[in-house]
């Protein structure tokens, strides 16, 4: 169903449960990717570096501070159990 690269991003350290932390944050990702193109090629506005730079920054910036505080909650590979 999914590739194999698009799983490793989406799920947890087990790769079968998804996380909703990774799901929203490659959605913003592609939300805020595709209103740019869409405010540049459709309205033909131009394309500012900075707001584009900012709001990229922030949305990485959440999801990773969403990701690193549920490092702790994740569930862990059955393997690297003892």
């Amino acid at each position: 169903m999914l590739p194999n690269w698009l799983r490793d991003i989406l799920t947890g350290p087990d790769n079968e449960t998804f996380d909703l932390v990774r799901i929203a944050t490659a959605v913003s990702l592609a939300t805020g990717l595709g209103l740019e193109v869409f405010v540049v090629v459709v309205r033909s506005d131009h394309f500012d570096f900075a707001a584009f730079g900012t709001g990229l920054g922030l949305i990485i910036a959440a999801g990773a501070g969403g990701m690193w505080a549920r490092k702790d909650v994740e569930h862990k590979d059955e393997s690297a159990r003892d």
